[in-house]
């Protein structure tokens, strides 16, 4: 194997999870135990195109503040704006709630 295609392939995972992470504004102490599923590929096919689009996805946990890629696999390609599915432990929810239920508008 090309270690090129592996290492961009690897930075490529930790980029999407970093952007996960960042999209969730969850703070690590909250994180243990969440699990995200990634397809940097999702996309919107257009209704022309023949066949069952596949992309390569991931999902990964969090433990004690970093992340574990637990699978890698091809699957049908997801929707635009459907790249991550997270599951939140009841830790991060209530963080979440908490975070929400303190805005106000001004």
């Amino acid at each position: 194997m090309n270690n090129g295609i592996i290492i961009t392939n690897a930075n490529k995972l930790t980029e999407a999870i970093k952007a996960a992470e960042v999209r969730m504004g969850i703070p690590r102490k909250h994180m243990d135990g969440v699990t995200i599923s990634v397809d940097m590929n999702a996309q919107k096919f257009p209704s022309s195109y023949n066949g069952i689009p596949e992309s390569t996805q991931f999902d990964a946990i969090n433990r004690k503040g970093k992340w574990y890629v637990t699978k890698i696999y091809r699957s049908r390609c997801r929707y635009a704006g459907h790249e991550v599915e997270i599951k939140l432990t009841d830790a991060a929810k209530a963080h979440v709630i908490k975070r929400v239920e303190g805005f106000t508008l001004v």
